[in-house]
């Protein structure tokens, strides 16, 4: 679970969200001590939270960042496909973002009333918000004595509801109409005698989970505990789905975020592909032993028993001899 707490006034948002994970496993609870985890996604000028599952929510997070309709209904549409795959679960959605004439506004909706959004506006002064887990005990210390400094307010919160499925970190975000203007993270303190778990991880390097549902799911295992520059920077990713098995590195800040190294052995076929900040560039054997070579720019080598050799910039042969039959 997750919580999000937030003070609007008429042109910006605050908002504190919680980076723990707890994950349950039959009648015990785990914590997942990640000082990486994100629960939300800024895309233009719009922040998206999301409370429940942590597979569901980085489904939706990864689906409504790739959207390119982010009007209300179509946010509610995504949410809806993404909660269908497992509808056992929990989910959640706070939608931070303005209207048309660049006021704030603030949506919330999830799987526990039929995804029907409730919206709200900041006025001149302060609307100060809680969503999420525990959001109701959240609710009346946010809104008890409002002090001055936001971010003071938020943390004693978070540190008081952390022994109870809250905590490990705090995200801070300040957004306005251009987007965000500041973010940054803070530390909590948690006090895990009163929290009902038995095994702490420092930091969740290997884990396993399922995609899907029935018979279409399949296993994915994960392996690094991430950079943190984005979701899965520095993660390998491994599954079998359908008849490919899967092997899938994402790059490092360095190296391009968002571009991946990915080793695919099918039926039909075992393949390399490397996507760079040029382009995507290829190396496949198929079944008959055909192995082919395909550079971003379009140069490739088909070799079987014939060879094929086709550049788009100058090909070139050097050695200390050469010999053409």
């Amino acid at each position: 679970m997750s919580l999000a707490l937030s003070v609007s006034n008429e042109n910006q948002h605050i908002i504190a969200i919680d980076k723990a994970i707890s994950i349950n496993r039959g009648d015990k609870i785990y914590r997942v001590i990640n000082k990486t985890c994100t629960k939300f996604r800024v895309v233009g000028n719009t922040l998206y939270f999301v409370c429940g599952d942590m597979e569901l929510s980085n489904a939706f997070l990864d689906k409504i960042a790739k959207a390119e309709d982010h009007s209300l209904e179509n946010v509610i549409t995504v949410a809806k496909t993404v909660w269908q795959t497992n509808k056992e679960d929990y989910l959640a959605i706070g939608v931070y973002g303005f209207t048309q004439d660049g006021k704030t506004q603030l949506s919330f909706f999830g799987s526990g009333n039929n995804f029907t959004p409730m919206t709200v506006n900041g006025d001149s002064t302060s609307l100060h918000c809680a969503y999420g887990f525990r959001m109701a005990e959240a609710s009346k210390l946010l809104t008890q004595s409002p002090k001055q400094d936001n971010r003071a307010e938020m943390i004693g919160i978070f540190q008081t509801l952390s022994s109870a499925g809250v905590g490990a970190g705090v995200d801070f975000i300040v957004l306005d109409i251009n987007g965000v203007k500041h973010i940054s993270s803070h530390d909590l303190e948690e006090d895990i005698n009163n929290f009902n778990t038995t095994i702490w991880f420092e930091d969740a390097k290997p884990h396993f989970y399922f995609i899907g549902t029935g018979y279409n799911s399949f296993p994915v295992m994960e392996w690094g505990a991430g950079s943190g520059a984005s979701e899965d920077a520095e993660k390998v990713k491994i599954y079998k789905q359908d008849q490919d098995f899967v092997i899938v590195y994402n790059n490092s800040a360095t190296a391009g975020l968002g571009k991946t190294k990915k080793v695919v052995l099918s039926d039909q076929e075992a393949s390399i592909t490397v996507d760079s900040a040029s382009g995507v560039s290829t190396i496949s054997i198929d079944n008959s032993g055909q192995i082919k070579a395909v550079h971003w720019s379009g140069s490739a080598l088909n070799m079987g028993h014939d060879v094929t050799i086709e550049a788009k910039g100058a090909l070139k042969l050097k050695g200390q001899r050469i010999d053409l039959n």
